[in-house]
């Protein structure tokens, strides 16, 4: 199946609606979470777009395993850029190698920035030979 010839619900179909004499209603359907993730130096950095949300009403919930990231906007803001902002409830789990109790956070330009490190006995670890 060519990736690009599949859709199961089609923009167009969505911008034919708006175009349609009823426009009070129409609403643009939203896609899931955008997030990438990366190992650099044994630390665990995920990304995650949190765009249009208020920083401060942005959570992480860390255990050991796993981060769960929640952001929801405010259901009484009528505007029509609140239309582009959707929810997010996203869980990651981290294997056995990373701490979640370790992670830091921080939000720069509708981008949520989560490092966590490596837990200390997955690090490899040196260890020195002694001569007699």
């Amino acid at each position: 199946m060519n990736a690009l010839t599949y859709y199961p619900h089609s923009i167009f179909d969505e911008l034919d609606s708006f175009f349609s004499p009823n426009l009070k209603d129409t609403k643009i359907r939203l896609n899931q979470t955008a997030y990438t993730a990366k190992v650099v130096n044994d630390e665990l950095q995920v990304a995650l777009s949190v765009t249009g949300h208020d920083p401060k009403k942005v959570t992480l919930d860390c255990t050991d395993d796993k981060i769960t990231v929640k952001a929801v906007k405010d259901k009484e803001d009528e505007s029509i850029e609140s239309r582009l902002i959707a929810d997010i409830e996203e869980t990651f789990r981290l294997g056995k190698e990373y701490d979640g109790l370790t992670a830091k956070a921080k939000i720069d330009n509708g981008i949520l920035k989560i490092t966590v490190q490596k837990k200390e006995e997955a690090k490899p670890k040196k260890i020195s030979i002694s001569f007699w």
